[in-house]
């Protein structure tokens, strides 16, 4: 911790702060590496920066906090690592990134925060780095969500991230959830309302030979 770059001299020097002598008979003292740092004078060694932490230059007092959006699980560090898509570090000198949650995401390496899927899309597992659009057959009117729901019988949509389900017009039906599209009630068969999930038949003494209509 100390040293003595003139002969004759009857005293030794200590060391300033950010530098150390580990032997003795020391003519100068060396920079604490990155990594390390030291704030005492006299030092023989240099302090490790610990997890969360880094020193980017030579010869520092103190180590520097890693920022938000970045992390260091390892000690006597010279950088921060960015946290990669699907993940953030919401507070500084974190030593782990975080998964975003299952309805959440983060697009870019570095975030500091989720965010949240918009209504007709939705991210089914941790560490997402994009939202899923709702597919045909399926909607999703809520923000945040992990999964679509289907349509309900007599319903349908037909398009990808949609919001709501449209229902059946008349002389089309729905008899499974899910649907993507309504098909035509069959010759013989009628629908006379919207949102169909069974055609009637029509009655005795009627007819209609045309699909998709609205009665007999």
């Amino acid at each position: 911790g100390q040293y003595a770059s003139l002969a004759g001299r009857s005293q030794c020097l200590e060391c300033p702060e950010g530098k150390y002598s580990l032997y003795d008979g020391m003519v100068k003292c060396n920079w604490c590496p990155t990594g390390r740092v030291e704030a005492l004078t006299g030092s023989s060694e240099c302090s490790e920066c610990g997890v969360g932490k880094f020193s980017y230059y030579v010869g520092l007092t103190q180590c520097d906090i890693c920022p938000i959006g970045q992390f260091q699980n390892r000690t006597e560090s010279s950088r921060c690592e960015s946290c990669p898509k699907g993940s953030i570090a919401g507070t500084d000198g974190s030593s782990k990134c975080v998964s975003c949650d299952p309805g959440q995401f983060s697009s870019e390496d570095g975030a500091s925060e989720c965010s949240i899927c918009i209504a007709g899309k939705f991210s089914a597992s941790s560490s997402a780095s994009e939202c899923t659009s709702c597919p045909t057959g399926q909607y999703q009117d809520s923000d945040g969500s992990s999964d679509c729901s289907p349509c309900d019988t007599g319903q349908y949509v037909s398009t990808l991230g949609q919001t709501i389900c449209h229902a059946c017009s008349i002389g089309f039906y729905a008899n499974a959830s899910g649907m993507s599209s309504c098909p035509r009630c069959s010759p013989g068969e009628f629908s006379d309302s919207n949102g169909t999930s069974v055609c009637k038949i029509c009655d005795a003494g009627y007819h209609q030979a045309a699909s998709g209509q609205s009665n007999c």
